[in-house]
């Protein structure tokens, strides 16, 4: 085995000469591997600090990716570019915020490193410290100064992604640094909608004490609480109607939250919302029931739950079928039996006068 002192060695090694098939400098992989005392000596020697792998990782932005503070701290002091962007235009803050190493950020924010580049994305440190819940570096992010309210490419804010990544103690902390809690994304999305839809309670709760605007819809029509009834979320269901959230709203083809409950097979939500009042015959623009769609999509809970409620039994859609039709069609013998015992008129026909519900 050949052993070799880098002391003695190292300026053999640093031009780019002396690049490995991967395109990686010895000062790259140093940086990356976490030997301080080598990238000390490479650096003495001449080696190019700022230099640019294939993939477009620098020697600081592998540092600060792998956690390597007193790396970090090395090539700050031999001039680094600490806003050097790689493939993607992730910095090294970018970097370390993401992958959730505190020592390292404060190392560059102290350095001066920029707070609001945004990398293709337009995702910003702060963006990704709230996605991956690094509580410690948001703090840090705001007490330099950030803008808390940069959205990247898709209009997506911080607030967004820690309310859709369940991060109830960040959602706090950005909303305490001046968040706009009304914020939606390109899709119409808040970080209500969109905590209600991931079913984060505990988020749905702090933006509810925050006073988030409880019926802004998306683009689509849809509100928080047809977002967590859609989802089966009957906790947040429950905390969005103690709030006041309107139970019957309709989205853009007049479905109501009672009716995507229905379509999803969701009872408990079914009995909650209809515990608040909400409309058991409220039929969407093609004139579908929350019964005729529970009856479709072979929801039994969700038919004996409506019947029990005296939904309308015999309301047809735009093309004439009544939930009898409609069970009767897909075979589903249960729900048939459920409701020719409730009544339902087993000769009605549908607007092609083609089939009839089995007698």
């Amino acid at each position: 085995m050949i052993c070799l002192d880098v002391r003695t060695t190292a300026v053999s090694f640093v031009d780019d000469f002396y690049i490995d098939q991967d395109g990686k400098t010895p000062l790259y992989i140093a940086s990356q591997n976490g030997y301080d005392e080598v990238v000390r000596h490479l650096l003495d020697a001449g080696a190019n600090f700022n230099y640019r792998s294939p993939d477009g990782w620098t020697p600081l932005y592998n540092a600060s990716y792998y956690g390597h503070e007193k790396i970090v701290k090395c090539l700050l002091e031999a001039g680094a570019d600490i806003d050097q962007a790689g493939n993607g235009d992730a910095t090294p803050l970018h970097a370390a915020s993401y992958k959730g190493h505190e020592a390292v950020v404060a190392l560059l924010l102290a350095a001066g490193a920029s707070l609001d580049i945004g990398k293709h994305t337009g995702a910003t440190a702060l963006h990704f410290s709230s996605q991956m819940g690094h509580l410690a570096i948001v703090q840090r992010l705001v007490a330099a100064g950030v803008n808390v309210n940069r959205a990247n490419n898709n209009g997506v804010t911080a607030l967004y992604t820690a309310s859709r990544n369940g991060h109830d103690s960040i959602v706090m902390c950005l909303l305490d640094a001046g968040a706009n809690i009304n914020q939606c994304n390109e899709n119409g999305r808040t970080a209500l909608y969109e905590a209600s839809y991931c079913g984060h309670d505990r988020v749905v709760q702090c933006l509810l004490d925050g006073c988030a605007d409880i019926e802004q819809s998306t683009n689509g029509g849809e509100t928080p609480l047809y977002a967590a009834s859609s989802q089966g979320h009957d906790t947040i269901v429950r905390l969005l109607l103690s709030a006041g959230a309107t139970v019957d709203s309709r989205q853009g083809d007049g479905e109501t939250p009672l009716f995507v409950a229905c379509l999803s097979g969701h009872a408990a939500i079914v009995k909650q919302l209809l515990a608040a009042g909400a409309n058991i015959d409220q039929p969407t623009d093609n004139g579908s029931t929350p019964l005729g769609i529970a009856s479709e999509m072979d929801n039994e809970s969700v038919v004996v739950c409506l019947l029990e409620a005296s939904a309308s039994i015999n309301q047809r859609n735009a093309g004439g079928r009544t939930p009898l039709y409609n069970a009767s069609y897909n075979g589903n013998d249960k729900i048939v039996r459920h409701l020719i015992e409730a009544g339902a008129v087993v000769n009605l026909t549908d607007n092609s006068s083609l089939y009839l519900p089995a007698s």
